[in-house]
């Protein structure tokens, strides 16, 4: 084994390594990581989120550097994901998992459990009776010890939760309360998210913190840059040459555990590359 081999190999072991099919392109990648940091920006070889975050990639990844590394065989493309600031309030793992799902990829280590706290809301207050329309039946309680108002019904496992959030707007989140979350279940959250979203001019995001629905101003949340502020960056070129071949057309992307599945790619979504 070289030199090479085993720094690539510890270098993806230590991880969270984002692990994704050869349609995943450079710059769907960085377009994906787009959709939780609008700011993000291609940087020698790497996308870089502010001073916070790097994802360093992408490697080429064979049947025996992915031994060598304990990952699962089969993926040919990987990126590396550092966090740069300690006390930075990115979470790494988030963005590595919420990638491999948009990506139809895999992050490591995976997580087989979703979290229950599904979607979260930035907006205008609502009055409690709309928000009570779009969870019918259910009823506001407030949480001891906290601001916090809970609304649920005794038959959905969806709950509502809001409080007061930064310049005058309010924080929700739509969570499930009791039993699993299921695809359907998943779904049908998404649904009640994007209908808060648009009755309180808001922000959705998705428990991995990217971006599904920007408000109606296309103002993102407190802090945030906007996407149309953003400089369009040159081209990812990869660190190793891919060996990359093109998906059928008619062939879709199923995600794995979510219950999605990516539309038919376009000839533009695909590369093929022939190693030097």
């Amino acid at each position: 084994m070289g030199v090479f081999d085993f720094l690539r190999a510890r270098r993806l072991r230590r991880g969270p390594t984002l692990l994704l099919p050869s349609s995943a392109t450079p710059w769907k990648v960085l377009e994906t990581v787009r959709q939780h940091s609008p700011e993000a920006t291609a940087q020698d070889r790497r996308i870089m989120i502010g001073k916070q975050l790097r994802l360093s990639g992408p490697f080429t990844v064979t049947r025996k550097s992915a031994l060598l590394a304990g990952i699962p065989v089969g993926w040919p493309v990987a990126y590396v994901v550092e966090l740069l600031t300690p006390d930075s309030d990115i979470n790494p793992a988030a963005i590595t998992a919420g990638l491999a799902q948009r990506l139809g990829g895999l992050c490591c280590p995976h997580t087989q459990d979703r979290s229950p706290d599904l979607f979260a809301i930035t907006g205008r207050a609502l009055p409690v009776g709309r928000l009570s329309e779009l969870l019918p039946g259910s009823r506001p309680r407030a949480i001891a010890g906290v601001d916090i108002t809970l609304l649920a019904n005794g038959w959905s496992p969806l709950e509502i939760t809001f409080c007061g959030g930064e310049d005058g707007e309010m924080d929700y989140e739509v969570s499930v309360g009791r039993g699993p979350v299921t695809p359907a279940l998943v779904e049908a959250a998404e649904r009640l998210a994007m209908s808060i979203g648009e009755a309180s001019h808001g922000v959705v995001r998705d428990h991995n913190g990217f971006l599904l629905r920007p408000s109606a101003t296309g103002r993102l949340p407190h802090g945030t840059a906007t996407p149309d502020s953003r400089q369009t960056p040159p081209p990812l070129t990869p660190q190793t040459p891919l060996p990359l071949a093109p998906l059928p057309l008619t062939q879709n992307t199923v995600i794995p555990d979510s219950g999605l599945t990516y539309p038919p790619r376009t000839p533009q979504d695909m590369v093929t590359r022939t190693p030097a």
